[in-house]
Protein backbone atom coordinates (compact mmCIF):
# COMPACT_ATOMS: atom_id res chain seq x y z
CA UNK A 1 0.00 0.00 0.00
CA UNK A 2 2.87 2.38 0.77
CA UNK A 3 4.00 2.04 -2.86
CA UNK A 4 0.75 3.55 -4.12
CA UNK A 5 0.44 6.58 -1.86
CA UNK A 6 4.14 7.32 -2.30
CA UNK A 7 3.68 7.52 -6.08
CA UNK A 8 0.48 9.50 -5.75
CA UNK A 9 1.87 12.12 -3.39
CA UNK A 10 5.22 12.51 -5.05
CA UNK A 11 3.74 13.16 -8.46
CA UNK A 12 0.09 14.05 -8.23
CA UNK A 13 0.57 16.76 -5.68
CA UNK A 14 2.91 18.47 -8.12
CA UNK A 15 0.18 18.88 -10.74
CA UNK A 16 -0.50 22.42 -11.83
CA UNK A 17 -4.00 23.36 -10.79
CA UNK A 18 -5.97 26.09 -9.08
CA UNK A 19 -8.81 26.19 -6.60
CA UNK A 20 -10.07 23.10 -4.81
CA UNK A 21 -11.32 19.75 -6.11
CA UNK A 22 -12.27 16.36 -4.70
CA UNK A 23 -11.03 13.23 -6.45
CA UNK A 24 -11.97 9.59 -6.10
CA UNK A 25 -9.12 7.10 -6.22
CA UNK A 26 -9.06 3.58 -7.62
CA UNK A 27 -6.05 1.35 -8.01
CA UNK A 28 -4.62 -2.08 -8.63
CA UNK A 29 -5.70 -4.88 -6.28
CA UNK A 30 -8.83 -2.98 -5.26
CA UNK A 31 -7.19 0.07 -3.70
CA UNK A 32 -9.79 2.83 -3.14
CA UNK A 33 -9.87 6.25 -1.58
CA UNK A 34 -10.53 9.95 -1.84
CA UNK A 35 -8.34 13.00 -2.24
CA UNK A 36 -8.90 16.69 -1.64
CA UNK A 37 -6.57 18.93 -3.62
CA UNK A 38 -6.19 22.65 -2.87
CA UNK A 39 -3.97 25.01 -4.85
CA UNK A 40 -3.71 28.76 -4.76
CA UNK A 41 -1.49 31.61 -5.86
CA UNK A 42 -0.50 33.61 -2.79
CA UNK A 43 -0.13 37.38 -2.52
CA UNK A 44 3.63 37.26 -3.08
CA UNK A 45 3.18 35.26 -6.31
CA UNK A 46 4.19 31.92 -4.80
CA UNK A 47 2.01 28.84 -5.13
CA UNK A 48 0.63 26.77 -2.26
CA UNK A 49 -0.43 23.15 -2.77
CA UNK A 50 -2.21 20.96 -0.22
CA UNK A 51 -3.32 17.40 -0.76
CA UNK A 52 -5.22 15.24 1.72
CA UNK A 53 -5.74 11.57 0.95
CA UNK A 54 -7.51 8.64 2.58
CA UNK A 55 -6.58 5.28 1.07
CA UNK A 56 -8.20 1.92 1.81
CA UNK A 57 -6.73 -1.44 0.80
CA UNK A 58 -8.73 -4.64 0.29
CA UNK A 59 -7.59 -6.02 3.65
CA UNK A 60 -9.11 -3.04 5.48
CA UNK A 61 -5.97 -1.01 6.07
CA UNK A 62 -6.50 2.76 6.03
CA UNK A 63 -3.78 5.34 5.43
CA UNK A 64 -4.28 9.08 5.84
CA UNK A 65 -1.71 11.20 4.06
CA UNK A 66 -1.26 14.96 3.98
CA UNK A 67 1.22 16.75 1.76
CA UNK A 68 1.86 20.47 1.46
CA UNK A 69 4.21 22.20 -0.96
CA UNK A 70 5.17 25.82 -1.62
CA UNK A 71 6.82 27.02 -4.86
CA UNK A 72 8.15 30.51 -5.47
CA UNK A 73 6.89 32.46 -8.48
CA UNK A 74 9.62 30.94 -10.68
CA UNK A 75 8.54 27.41 -9.74
CA UNK A 76 11.43 26.71 -7.36
CA UNK A 77 10.45 24.53 -4.37
CA UNK A 78 10.49 26.38 -1.06
CA UNK A 79 9.06 23.82 1.34
CA UNK A 80 7.57 20.32 1.22
CA UNK A 81 5.80 18.54 4.07
CA UNK A 82 4.45 14.99 4.09
CA UNK A 83 2.58 13.42 7.01
CA UNK A 84 1.48 9.77 6.97
CA UNK A 85 -0.76 8.04 9.52
CA UNK A 86 -2.06 4.48 9.54
CA UNK A 87 -3.44 2.21 12.26
CA UNK A 88 -0.81 0.07 13.93
CA UNK A 89 2.10 2.04 12.46
CA UNK A 90 4.15 5.01 13.61
CA UNK A 91 3.13 8.41 12.30
CA UNK A 92 5.79 9.68 9.92
CA UNK A 93 6.38 13.34 9.10
CA UNK A 94 8.93 14.59 6.58
CA UNK A 95 9.75 18.30 6.26
CA UNK A 96 12.08 19.61 3.54
CA UNK A 97 13.14 23.26 3.32
CA UNK A 98 14.98 24.39 0.19
CA UNK A 99 17.44 27.27 0.58
CA UNK A 100 20.84 28.46 -0.67
CA UNK A 101 21.60 25.35 -2.69
CA UNK A 102 20.66 22.99 0.14
CA UNK A 103 17.74 20.88 1.29
CA UNK A 104 17.27 20.83 5.06
CA UNK A 105 15.47 17.62 5.86
CA UNK A 106 13.79 16.54 9.10
CA UNK A 107 12.23 13.08 9.39
CA UNK A 108 10.08 12.20 12.40
CA UNK A 109 9.04 8.58 12.99
CA UNK A 110 6.87 8.35 16.06
CA UNK A 111 8.84 10.06 18.83
CA UNK A 112 12.20 9.95 17.04
CA UNK A 113 13.50 12.71 14.78
CA UNK A 114 16.57 13.03 12.58
CA UNK A 115 17.97 16.02 10.68
CA UNK A 116 20.07 16.09 7.52
CA UNK A 117 21.30 18.76 5.13
CA UNK A 118 21.67 17.73 1.50
CA UNK A 119 23.33 19.66 -1.30
CA UNK A 120 21.28 20.37 -4.40
CA UNK A 121 23.47 18.87 -7.16
CA UNK A 122 25.26 21.39 -9.36
CA UNK A 123 23.84 21.83 -12.85
CA UNK A 124 20.28 20.71 -12.16
CA UNK A 125 17.14 22.87 -12.16
CA UNK A 126 14.44 22.08 -9.58
CA UNK A 127 12.15 24.79 -11.02
CA UNK A 128 8.78 23.19 -11.81
CA UNK A 129 7.63 25.88 -14.24
CA UNK A 130 4.60 23.86 -15.31
CA UNK A 131 3.13 24.38 -11.83
CA UNK A 132 1.90 27.73 -13.20
CA UNK A 133 0.53 26.46 -16.52
CA UNK A 134 -3.11 27.55 -17.03
CA UNK A 135 -3.42 28.93 -13.51
CA UNK A 136 -1.10 31.82 -14.45
CA UNK A 137 0.90 31.10 -17.61
CA UNK A 138 -0.46 30.36 -21.08
CA UNK A 139 0.92 27.37 -22.94
CA UNK A 140 0.30 26.14 -26.48
CA UNK A 141 -0.02 22.49 -27.56
CA UNK A 142 3.45 21.02 -27.86
CA UNK A 143 4.79 23.26 -25.09
CA UNK A 144 7.27 21.47 -22.90
CA UNK A 145 9.58 21.91 -19.95
CA UNK A 146 11.72 19.71 -17.71
CA UNK A 147 12.90 19.88 -14.13
CA UNK A 148 14.38 17.77 -11.34
CA UNK A 149 11.95 16.57 -8.67
CA UNK A 150 13.12 15.83 -5.13
CA UNK A 151 11.65 12.58 -3.76
CA UNK A 152 10.90 12.95 -0.05
CA UNK A 153 11.04 9.20 0.55
CA UNK A 154 14.28 8.35 -1.26
CA UNK A 155 15.91 11.85 -1.05
CA UNK A 156 16.95 11.38 -4.70
CA UNK A 157 16.48 13.76 -7.63
CA UNK A 158 14.61 12.60 -10.73
CA UNK A 159 14.50 14.40 -14.08
CA UNK A 160 10.89 14.87 -15.23
CA UNK A 161 9.79 15.83 -18.75
CA UNK A 162 6.47 17.69 -19.00
CA UNK A 163 4.55 18.15 -22.28
CA UNK A 164 1.20 19.79 -23.06
CA UNK A 165 -0.25 17.45 -25.68
CA UNK A 166 -3.34 19.51 -26.51
CA UNK A 167 -7.10 19.46 -26.00
CA UNK A 168 -9.33 16.37 -26.04
CA UNK A 169 -12.80 15.24 -24.94
CA UNK A 170 -13.01 12.78 -22.05
CA UNK A 171 -15.88 11.34 -20.02
CA UNK A 172 -16.00 12.02 -16.28
CA UNK A 173 -18.90 10.64 -14.22
CA UNK A 174 -20.87 10.05 -17.41
CA UNK A 175 -20.37 13.60 -18.70
CA UNK A 176 -18.26 14.59 -21.72
CA UNK A 177 -15.87 17.42 -20.88
CA UNK A 178 -13.09 19.31 -22.64
CA UNK A 179 -9.69 18.60 -21.11
CA UNK A 180 -6.12 19.76 -21.60
CA UNK A 181 -3.83 16.72 -21.64
CA UNK A 182 -0.51 17.16 -19.86
CA UNK A 183 2.03 14.34 -19.72
CA UNK A 184 4.31 14.46 -16.69
CA UNK A 185 6.79 11.67 -17.15
CA UNK A 186 4.65 8.52 -17.21
CA UNK A 187 1.60 10.32 -15.80
CA UNK A 188 -1.31 11.59 -17.93
CA UNK A 189 -3.22 14.49 -16.39
CA UNK A 190 -6.40 15.89 -17.96
CA UNK A 191 -7.10 19.37 -16.55
CA UNK A 192 -9.68 22.08 -17.21
CA UNK A 193 -8.92 25.61 -18.44
CA UNK A 194 -8.23 26.73 -14.86
CA UNK A 195 -5.75 23.92 -14.37
CA UNK A 196 -7.97 21.82 -12.06
CA UNK A 197 -7.68 18.08 -12.75
CA UNK A 198 -10.50 16.10 -14.32
CA UNK A 199 -8.61 12.84 -14.32
CA UNK A 200 -5.06 11.68 -13.52
CA UNK A 201 -3.75 8.35 -14.74
CA UNK A 202 -0.53 6.70 -13.58
CA UNK A 203 0.67 3.11 -13.33
CA UNK A 204 -1.65 1.33 -10.92
CA UNK A 205 -3.72 4.38 -9.90
CA UNK A 206 -6.48 6.56 -11.38
CA UNK A 207 -7.79 9.74 -9.73
CA UNK A 208 -10.99 11.22 -11.14
CA UNK A 209 -12.90 14.32 -10.14
CA UNK A 210 -16.10 13.67 -8.24
CA UNK A 211 -19.04 16.03 -7.82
Amino acid sequence: MRRYFTIALALVSALSCAGEVTLKISGASGLKGTAKLTNKIQEDGSKYVRMEMELRSTDGQIANVLQESVYDKAGMPVRMIQNTESKGAKTQKIVANFERGNVRLRVTDGSKSSDETLLIPAGISPAAKYEFWFVRDKVSPGGRTSYYRFDLQTTKWERIEVVFQGVRQITVEGKSVKANLIEIGEIKADVDDSGDPWRIEMPGIVLERSS
